[in-house]
């Protein structure tokens, strides 16, 4: 039990070095000559969904806003491999303060960071300011914080089901049996849909493994239906056991007695 549970919390410790905290994101560039740019704190978003990026450009040296007829801004995206996905000039926004570039849904058509890039320039003065995107399934980027404790629920349901299952194997037939069939049956389904979860939402480099514990969880369902009818069965044949126990027993056999003549 100790050697499993061991096992169980290296595995947890393996899964929060694949978890995604939430990145540090440089939003604004600061200097005192040329452009300085702004842009909102947007940290993350959903996949495969459109996005507007925007940016507010500034004179440093005096602090003016700076607008389409004195300035050009462009954008840059780039995948986690460093190409080019969009290379795009941005368009003024009808605020008079912004500008924007709209992405399509299928420039982030997979989960993970994409590096920004911004440059804006005049006749005379330019900037840049770059950022990190976290595109991911649900699009929330999980922070440490929360990766610590979903990493501790799943010790606590996989250490739980070993508990369980070690027990299943030492308590003798009877009621105590389905209790820990069905307790080990749930915690092992649990189990296998919060590890499942955590690596579809968050874990972006084993695909692998994330297909394996979906295939999984699948097989654990599909299960349930024959585990259901083997307990009835189990159920009945116990019910109906312990009757012509107790009908032995009444013809004066003792309970050792009646179990040999059953057998």
């Amino acid at each position: 039990m100790r050697k499993n549970a061991l096992i169980i919390l290296l595995m947890g410790l393996f899964l929060i070095s694949f978890i995604n905290a939430a990145p540090p994101s440089q939003q604004t560039t600061f200097v005192s000559v040329g452009i300085q740019l702004e842009s909102p704190m947007v940290e993350s978003i959903k996949i495969n969904e459109p996005f507007k990026f925007h940016i507010h450009a500034h004179n440093a040296s005096n602090g003016r806003l700076l607008t389409n007829t004195t300035t050009s801004c462009l954008i840059h995206i780039y995948n986690k491999t460093g190409s080019h996905i969009i290379e795009a000039p941005m368009t003024f926004d009808s605020n008079r303060v912004d500008f924007t570039y709209t992405a399509l849904g299928s420039t982030f058509s997979k989960t993970g960071t994409y590096p920004v890039l911004y440059y804006c320039n005049t006749s005379s003065i330019g900037g840049f300011l770059e950022h990190t995107l976290e595109v991911t399934t649900t699009g929330v980027v999980l922070t440490t914080q929360k990766s610590l404790m979903y990493v501790a629920l799943l010790l606590f349901f996989s250490i739980a089901f070993l508990f369980s299952l070690n027990r299943l194997f030492k308590v003798p037939n009877g009621q105590w049996l389905i209790i820990f069939a069905v307790l080990s049956y749930f915690l092992s389904l649990i189990t296998i849909f919060l590890v499942w979860t955590l690596l579809e939402n968050y874990v972006y480099d084993l695909q692998w493994l994330t297909s394996l514990f979906s295939i999984l969880f699948i097989i654990d369902l599909i299960l349930m239906f024959p585990f259901i009818i083997g307990l009835f069965v189990y159920l009945f044949l116990d019910i109906f056991n312990e009757k012509n126990m107790r009908g032995l027993t009444a013809m004066g056999y003792s309970r050792e007695e009646a179990r040999s003549h059953r057998r």
